[in-house]
This record gives structure tokens, C-alpha cells and sequence, in this order.
């Protein structure tokens, strides 16, 4: 090794680019090189940790036979000494609920009252009791989730924590309590006033019951909210639908880019058609799992969402309902489906119907011809109610064909007819993922030869089965065998 090549390796920010792209066991050994290197390789190996390994630092921990850590015996000066000189390298912590006995969280606040105990924490994954979060939020946190596996009621410091939010992180840009427990004492009043009390604020998760209009007027000030997401609402709260407002004021979401709630498709057509809705979206997710939703239900809102956004880039609509009668579904058609072909800037299309879409080759030539920058395509691969598909794999011949940029491919096909012809000028594909879904298969041979003829070597190959239904299961063996005879080809 040359001298100039030593130098360079005692280059601080090049040893960081190296070491990021090492292994942790290689960065244990790099940290014991010299000076130079266990800094950056430290550095690197306590950016991101789990709560469980901060412990050890501060003694012995042992876990009791319900599985949650307790100390063996309290940190001692020299402890918190040996905590010090690592916690300030930690920028994400995660802490796991059922980890952790109560007697650690106390340990910490007795002795550390006020303390920022990790002064450079950006990004915190909390799920455990909310009434401890004050141990590790300060100023500079950026990113917060908040998720409770134990019953809020077990938790009756929920409220407080959470309304002394906006005091401690008020520079928070993104906040996750999708999947957060939130107690009854907590007011839809009180998390508005949380969430207006953190003006930085850019990306948002709520349950899907949260997102009341009181919730979304408060919300639809904030000058640099981009990404707005709602988890599925619960069953039992899902008869009255009271999400989000229909009556938004003039300016409302100013910044507001991706949108992703929980309702039904005519709730969902009267939002996005209403006189101050978001005006700025790129992205739409509209996920309904509940209640009985027509074929015109769902065709109102893809007109409305066409029609009011020919700028959007991406869209996916869940609409998959297992549990509807099936005597009340109606098909889904491509006269349903056409407006969508006014989204030309669109890459990527994601939809879900309990039926299969009725599709012919000439519907798939219009879509592929309409989006042209499509870049992962979902068409129904995975239907709720089997049924042969209409179309054969030659819609892969098609798609591949005329959008030039798609890498991911969801398509509900029938594998069991003759394989179509591939010339050998053909379009090769550039797919990383094709998912047939629960498309039928009888000889997984021919199928797996045309695979081999259309798609690149490293494209993966995905099917979704039920584990309930035996044909189901009889079709994911063999698209099985067609992914091993393929591998087996690449090999030879």
C-alpha cells in the first residue's frame, strides 16, 4: 500500500462512505484499527440501535421468565459514564414494547430527570407505555412513531404525554400514530390542538377514525404538510363514515402531495370534488374494505379523481372486500375504467376488486398505449372470488411491449392456455416483479420456457394464494415448480 493510500485512509469522511458499506462484525474489527477509524466505524455501528443494547451499557440486565429486561442491579456514576460516551453517536432508537420492565423507565427518570439522555436522537420507534416517551424526546427529534401493543387503559399517562408533545418536539417533520392506541380521555379537540402545535410537520399518520373533520380542518393549515395517511378503520366504527371534511376552506393543504384515507368510494368522490379540496396532489390511496359499494360507486369516484387530477402520478385503489355477499357484486368493466386513461403522467397504478376486471387484449392495448411512463402496474392479480381469467399471457407480450419503463407487473391471467409466440425481435422486459396473483396453471413447463423467453434473468416471480381454498393450493405448487425449473436454467 502507498503512502498516498495510507493518507487516504485516515480521511474521516472517506472511512465513513467505507464503512457504511460494511458489515457490523467488520466494523467491531474496524473500531479497534486506531483512533482514526474506531471513531467513523463507532459511528456507523451506533447510528441506528435497539433499546435493549443501550441497556447494557448501563449494567447487567437480565430477563425474567415473562420476558421482560429488568437490571440486576442499579446503574452506578461509572455506568452512566460508560452510557455517555456512546449515547450521543445514536440517531435512531428503537424500543420494544414487552421488552422492558417498568423499574428501568424509573431508573432512568429518577437519575436523569431533565437530561437529554440522547442528545442527537432524530428518529424514535416507541411501542411501549406513551407515559415514558418524555425520557426521550428534545428539540431535535425529527421523526416520531408512537404504537402501543398493551390496552390503553394500562396506560393512564397517554394524554398527558401526548399533549406535551408540540413542548418537547417542535421541530417534529413526521409523526406516526397510525397504529396507536389512543385512550377515550383523548379528545378529538385535544389532538388537534397537538398537532397544530407542531408547525413543522410534513408527514402525518392517523387511525382511520381520527381523521374527523375537526381532525382535517385543524390539519388543513399547516403550510408544509405533504403526506397525509389514514390506517383502516376498525369495523365497529366504520358506520358513519364521518371522515375527513366536505366544507374545507379556501387555501386548505396548501403543500398537501400524497393523500391515503379509509372510506368509501362515494365519500371518497365528494372529497375530491368538492370546491377547496387539496389542489397539489400527486399521490392517491383510497383503501374500502367495509360496507356494500356498487360498480358505480367506484366508477363515480374514478371520474372524479381523473377529471380533478390529470396531474397525478400515482394511485391505488383498494376496493377488495372479502366479506360483501357476492350475490350483490357487480363486475368491474373497462367502461367503468377508462377515465383513467386521461392520467397520462400516471406511474403507478395499483387496483383491487373482490371480481376479476373484465379486460380483453384490445382494453390492455388502450391502457399501455395511455400510461406511457407506467412504472409498476397492478391489475386485480389477486381477486377475491376465483374465476378463469379473461385474459391469457399474451397481455404480458402486450404490456411489456408498449410501456417500455414498467418494473413491477400484478396481472390475473390464464396460464393455462396455449403460450403466445415470441419473435425474436421482440421487446425484451425489463420487469424486477411479475405477480400472477392467483392466476390458474395446469403444466408449469411451457409456462416457465415463455417466462424465460420474456423476462430478464434477475425478475421475480410471485403468486398469492389463500391458504384456504385447495385449488388455490394446487396453483401455488406449480407456479412453484415454474420458478424452480427457471433457476434451474439459469444455473446450466
Amino acid at each position: 500500500m502507498t503512502f498516498s493510500q495510507l493518507r487516504a485512509l485516515q480521511i474521516p469522511e472517506l472511512l465513513l462512505r467505507i464503512f457504511q458499506f460494511s458489515e457490523p462484525e467488520d466494523n467491531c474489527t474496524n473500531a479497534c484499527v486506531c483512533k482514526t477509524w474506531s471513531n467513523e466505524a463507532l459511528t456507523i455501528l451506533w447510528r441506528s440501535v435497539m433499546f435493549d443494547v443501550v441497556l447494557e451499557l448501563l449494567g447487567p440486565t437480565t430477563r425474567r421468565a415473562v420476558g421482560d429486561l429488568i437490571f440486576v442491579r442499579c446503574p452506578e456514576p461509572a455506568d452512566w459514564s460508560r452510557f455517555d460516551r456512546y449515547a450521543w453517536r445514536i440517531h435512531h432508537l428503537e424500543v420494544s414494547w414487552e421488552s422492558y420492565h417498568p423499574s428501568v423507565f424509573q431508573h432512568i427518570a429518577s437519575i436523569r430527570p431533565r437530561a437529554e439522555i440522547f442528545p442527537n436522537l432524530e428518529t424514535l420507534d416507541f411501542d411501549d407505555d406513551v407515559g415514558n416517551i418524555h425520557l426521550f424526546t428534545h428539540a431535535k427529534l425529527k421523526s416520531l412513531t408512537l404504537q402501543s401493543s398493551v390496552n390503553a387503559g394500562d396506560c393512564p399517562h397517554t394524554k398527558t404525554a401526548l399533549l406535551h408533545l408540540p413542548l418537547q418536539t417542535r421541530h417534529l417533520d413526521t409523526l406516526n400514530l397510525g397504529y396507536l392506541l389512543i385512550p377515550e380521555e383523548v379528545a378529538h379537540s385535544d389532538l388537534a390542538s397537538i398537532l397544530q402545535g407542531l408547525p413543522a410537520l410534513k408527514t402525518l399518520w392517523l387511525p382511520g377514525d381520527w381523521l374527523v373533520p375537526q381532525i382535517a380542518d385543524a390539519l388543513a393549515w399547516h403550510p408544509v404538510l405533504e403526506c397525509l395517511v389514514s390506517t383502516t378503520i376498525h369495523p365497529a366504527h366504520a358506520t358513519t363514515w364521518d371522515v375527513f371534511s366536505t366544507s374545507l376552506n379556501p387555501h386548505s393543504f396548501p403543500s398537501l402531495k400524497q393523500l391515503d384515507i379509509a372510506v368509501p368510494f362515494a365519500r371518497a368522490a365528494l372529497l375530491l370534488s368538492q370546491t377547496h379540496r387539496p389542489r397539489h396532489l400527486v399521490s392517491f390511496t383510497l383503501k374500502c374494505y367495509w360496507g356494500e359499494e356498487s360498480v358505480h360507486s367506484y366508477a363515480r369516484f374514478i371520474n372524479v379523481i381523473s377529471s380533478n387530477y390529470p396531474k397525478l402520478e400515482s394511485l391505488s385503489i383498494h376496493g377488495n372486500d372479502a366479506k360483501q355477499d357476492p350475490a350483490t357484486l357487480q363486475p368491474m368493466t373497462f367502461i367503468e375504467l377508462r377515465p383513467i386513461t386521461r392520467l397520462s403522467g400516471l406511474t403507478q397504478l395499483e387496483l383491487t376488486h373482490p371480481l376479476q376486471l373484465k379486460l380483453d387484449p384490445r382494453h390492455i392495448i388502450e391502457i399501455a398505449k395511455a400510461l406511457p411512463a407506467i412504472e409498476v402496474l397492478y391489475l386485480n392479480d389477486s381477486p377475491g372470488i376465483s374465476s378463469v381469467p379473461n385474459l391469457t399471457m399474451s397481455a404480458l407480450v402486450t404490456l411489456v411491449s408498449l410501456c417500455p419503463k414498467l418494473d413491477v407487473l400484478g396481472i390475473y391471467v390464464n396460464a393455462c392456455t396455449p403460450m403466445p409466440h415470441v419473435s425474436d425481435d421482440a421487446t425484451p422486459a425489463n420487469l424486477s416483479i411479475l405477480s400472477v396473483g392467483r392466476s390458474p396453471i395446469t403444466d408449469p413447463r411451457p409456462v416457465a420456457h415463455f417466462l424465460e423467453s420474456i423476462l430478464p434473468k434477475a425478475c421475480r416471480l410471485y403468486s398469492h394464494m389463500t391458504q384456504y381454498d385447495i385449488e388455490d393450493r394446487v396453483h401455488s405448487r406449480l407456479w412453484d415448480l415454474v420458478k424452480e425449473m427457471m433457476h434451474q436454467t439459469e444455473e446450466s
